[in-house]
């Protein structure tokens, strides 16, 4: 079937052998790129774990954080209970900003959190603080505030 007419066997049988080396050589390139798109699928993988891990730890202070915080509110049932109502939370937030210029500075962070807890030291109430700052100037909007004291972290009911 494949011997031209005329031509020595040997003359078909090294086309062959060129054409199938070449396909030999296309199909191995094609393996080493599959290879090479595994291993930067597997990377990929690894540093979604991480963040994923990362994630996880923050949701973790992020709780702990406001917890913190809504320890600064003095009305127990309210604080267990995290439903706050509008008023409530204008209540707490303007007994902690004892200067009324409508922004919670360290200082009467750390002032409302030493009545709580005596041991309270500045750098807590600064990690606070910087929790609930979200826009990073340096003090606490009443939304803010409103913000930490509604976050309600998602129970797994596993």
């Amino acid at each position: 079937g494949s011997f031209r007419r005329g031509e020595p066997s040997t003359i078909v049988f090294k086309e062959m052998t060129t054409a199938l080396e070449k396909e030999m050589a296309m199909l191995l390139e094609g393996s080493k790129q599959v290879q090479g798109q595994a291993k930067e699928a597997s990377q990929q993988a690894g540093k979604i774990r991480r963040k994923s891990r990362d994630l996880e730890e923050q949701l973790g202070d992020i709780a702990a954080a406001s917890d913190q915080w809504k320890k600064t509110s003095e009305n127990r049932q309210r604080r267990m209970s995290r439903d706050y109502t509008e008023v409530d939370l204008l209540d707490s937030f303007n007994k902690i900003d004892t200067d009324k210029n409508g922004y919670i500075e360290p200082s009467e962070l750390h002032k409302a959190i030493k009545t709580m807890d005596p041991n309270c030291s500045e750098e807590t109430a600064a990690e606070m603080l910087k929790f609930a700052d979200t826009n990073a100037d340096g003090k606490v909007s009443f939304e803010e505030y409103k913000k930490v004291m509604l976050y309600k972290p998602v129970v797994d009911g596993s």
